[in-house]
């Protein structure tokens, strides 16, 4: 699988994305053939990673066997570690202070 080069950071090199698990593999190339920008890719590619190394540790388990099944476990496990809790939840705040 090639990936688009606007979606690799300088400081990578496409070999880097390539030892990515499969799951991660598809989302960088379903959001590069969306058009999606190389940050956004590059953000979600990390959460993706984080995840899939929270479930490899606490689980034992690859992300494709456990998908999204896990993920409320993880959250919990980013408000234990101090990340903020807007943050984990995924929720914004508009500059009016309304949530979405």
């Amino acid at each position: 699988m090639i990936f688009s080069i606007t979606a690799i950071r300088p400081d990578m090199i496409a070999s880097d994305w390539g030892r990515d698990p499969k799951a991660i593999r598809e989302y960088v190339a379903m959001a590069n053939a969306d058009g999606y920008r190389p940050t956004s890719v590059e953000q979600g590619r990390g959460v993706l990673l984080r995840y899939s190394k929270f479930v490899r540790k606490k689980f034992r388990k690859t992300l494709g066997d456990v998908g999204w099944k896990e993920f409320s476990a993880y959250k919990i496990y980013l408000l234990s570690t101090g990340v903020s809790r807007r943050r984990s939840a995924g929720t914004c705040r508009t500059s009016r202070g309304s949530t979405f």
